[in-house]
């Protein structure tokens, strides 16, 4: 699912009941916004 942010790291270092709580408000939402080929577009004006 690409790079993931400090806060998905700080999830997935938590792990249990938390990870499970945080990764089901976001999972799907990521999922559909992430390219068929894995990477993340790039946001309007991103140059780089």
């Amino acid at each position: 699912m690409g790079v993931p942010t400090l806060n998905q790291s700080s999830g997935i270092d938590e792990g249990g009941a938390f990870w499970k709580s945080y990764n089901k408000m976001f999972r799907d939402q990521m999922v559909t916004n992430q390219n068929e080929d894995s990477p993340w577009p790039n946001p309007q004006g991103n140059k780089h």
